[in-house]
């Protein structure tokens, strides 16, 4: 293979902390031999960024064609420059790349900037970072938004029980069960003193029977879980706005875990987190 250009992203691209982007890179096929749909692109080295540990091309690549490849990723939570390597690989998993020996990778490489004030992390945009789990096991990220062992997924135009918002939320449904529940572990970030958590939390439209118990906790370490707060949320037409002074936590790089509980017999525990984010 040959490296033609960064269709997108060059290194050096700056990201705040948790921002979602696409890299693309255009490659050429200057082999024998036909990629097909078989052919894909693999994970080797450094930072994953949270993308997938392999993905198939897009499309068959005869010899002497270019193909662009995407691939979608998450910017590390902390400060710092970043560098992820990928090769392909064919039909029976054998790894190739660029160069004589067709051993080198391609790769991305950003700097993630800190944050001075405004938005210092979005939970939205970084959601699948996150390990997501109920009682049925580890969830795929984004979920269909019909599982009965639970599921996440982002809703760009929430209808929530009070009204249609046109700014992003996550769905975090719990075990379709009694007892139900569902959380949300997201990796480190460095806390200052005066950020918040804030979020609009409640029940999607429709979800009349919806009854549900949300927390946010966090961890430090391998240290135990502890809760910031826990809000009781039902179908009623209202929805309620957290905000969490964060200043306790100064200086300590906090696990944050997004948390909802079926509160009982589960019914329709459609519950979402609008914006959820911290400020600083």
């Amino acid at each position: 293979a040959r490296f033609i250009k960064d269709v997108t992203i060059p290194d050096g691209t700056k990201f705040n902390p948790g921002t979602t982007f696409t890299k693309t890179w255009q490659i050429q096929n200057v082999g024998s031999c036909t990629w097909s749909k078989d052919y894909g692109i693999v994970f080797v080295k450094g930072n994953q960024m949270s993308g997938p540990d392999s993905l198939p091309l897009p499309s068959e690549v005869r010899p002497g064609e270019r193909v662009n490849i995407s691939v979608n990723l998450v910017a590390p939570i902390n400060p710092g420059t970043y560098r992820g390597e990928w090769m392909l690989r064919d039909a029976s998993g054998k790894r190739f790349g660029l160069g004589a020996n067709a051993n080198n990778p391609f790769w991305v490489s950003i700097r993630v900037v800190e944050v001075e004030e405004g938005i210092v992390f979005s939970f939205v945009e970084a959601y699948c970072s996150a390990k997501w789990e109920t009682g049925a096991g580890t969830l795929p990220c984004p979920g269909k938004g019909t599982e009965p062992s639970g599921f996440v997924i982002r809703l760009n135009a929430p209808e929530q029980e009070n009204r249609k918002e046109n700014e992003p939320a996550l769905w975090t449904n719990p075990e379709m069960k009694n007892d139900g529940w569902i959380t949300g572990t997201y990796p480190e970030i460095t806390i200052k003193k005066g950020d918040h958590f804030l979020a609009d939390i409640g029940c999607l439209a429709d979800s009349e029977n919806c009854d549900v118990i949300f927390r946010l906790n966090y961890r430090i370490g391998d240290g135990p879980v502890k809760t910031l707060g826990e809000w009781h949320e039902v179908y009623d037409g209202q929805i309620t706005r957290v905000d969490v002074d964060l200043s306790d936590l100064d200086g300590k790089s906090v696990k944050f875990i997004l948390t909802v509980l079926a509160n009982g017999s589960y019914k329709d525990d459609a519950a979402f987190w609008l914006m959820p984010q911290i400020r600083r």
